[in-house]
Order: structure tokens, then C-alpha cells, then sequence
């Protein structure tokens, strides 16, 4: 799954989740990500590096 929005993402943990780094989620600390299962990526680059 891939978001810009944490809540987006919420759910079947069994998923891997991908949050696009944005203006509105930039204050989500590396703790709070790492909690909800989340991992930051910034361009569909790194995404590609994650899933390849």
C-alpha cells in the first residue's frame, strides 16, 4: 500500500506500507512510523528499490 496519508493506511498489517513523504506528514516522527508499520519514501525511486 502506498500513501501520502498515514490514515490511509491503517489496517491489514500483513501489508507493506509506504508513505510518501508530504507537507502534511513531514511532523510523523521515525518512532511514530516505525509503531504503525510505516516506511518513508520520498520519490518513486526509493519505492522501486524497496519492491525490486
Amino acid at each position: 500500500m502506498i500513501d501520502d496519508k498515514a490514515e490511509n493506511l491503517e489496517g491489514n498489517n500483513k501489508r507493506m506500507k509506504l508513505l510518501f513523504t508530504a507537507f502534511h506528514n513531514k511532523n510523523i516522527s521515525e518512532k511514530e512510523l516505525k509503531e504503525q508499520g510505516l516506511i518513508r519514501v520520498t520519490d518513486w525511486k526509493e519505492v522501486e528499490k524497496i519492491l525490486l
